[in-house]
């Protein structure tokens, strides 16, 4: 049995299944040329579920534990170097100043 696809319908992206082009079988969307979402009703909230498993996949301990190398922080021996930046310097600085707070506390209230 063919489909025929008519100017009043329109094709889900996941299911490929022609629909008739109104909010009762696709989501409004404004930024869309159409008005209409590109997923079905039907396809919505599979792709949600089949979202939040992939999300789940990784456990948040296991996340926690990975540091991003851009968030290390290196330690600055000299201000020489080619590869010390302003924002570098300003990190370290920052760095620095918050442990001699946390010290001058931990003097106070010791």
């Amino acid at each position: 049995m063919e489909t025929r696809i008519t100017e009043t319908s329109k094709v889900c992206s996941r299911c490929h299944k022609p629909y008739p082009a109104t909010n009762n079988y696709f989501t409004i969307n404004k930024s869309t040329p159409g008005g209409l979402d590109r997923y079905c009703k039907a396809c919505k909230p599979e792709m949600g579920r089949e979202g939040r498993k992939r999300r789940n996949r990784q456990s948040k301990p296991d996340r926690q534990l990975k540091k991003p190398e851009s968030r290390v922080n290196p330690v600055i021996t000299s201000n020489s170097g080619p590869e010390v930046t302003p924002e570098i310097l300003f990190k370290a600085v920052r760095r620095s100043i918050a442990e001699e707070i946390c010290k001058a506390i931990m003097e106070r209230f010791t």
